[in-house]
């Protein structure tokens, strides 16, 4: 299981979605992340070119101090591994 984390400046609400591989978190990451890139002809490239993760790392390039944006793998814990 995958989660994908965002969080805004300006909103400040932690959104969390979970995904079953890591290759649909990062392409639903990067689909979100074009609503901010639309105009940035770099972040075109690599979202067609299905560079998912390049686009999540542009995004952070362009954004890296208002956004929280993460894909991160989510593995189970028992209560003593805490």
């Amino acid at each position: 299981m995958w989660v994908l984390l965002h969080r805004s400046e300006r909103s400040r609400s932690l959104s969390t979605w979970s995904y079953p591989s890591e290759q649909d978190a990062l392409h639903a990451a990067a689909h979100m992340a074009m609503g901010w890139l639309d105009d940035d002809p770099l972040a075109q490239d690599l979202f067609a070119d299905q560079a998912h993760a390049q686009v999540l790392a542009r995004f952070l390039e362009l954004h890296p101090d208002t956004d929280l944006f993460e894909v991160a793998e989510l593995v189970p814990m028992r209560a003593d591994q805490f």
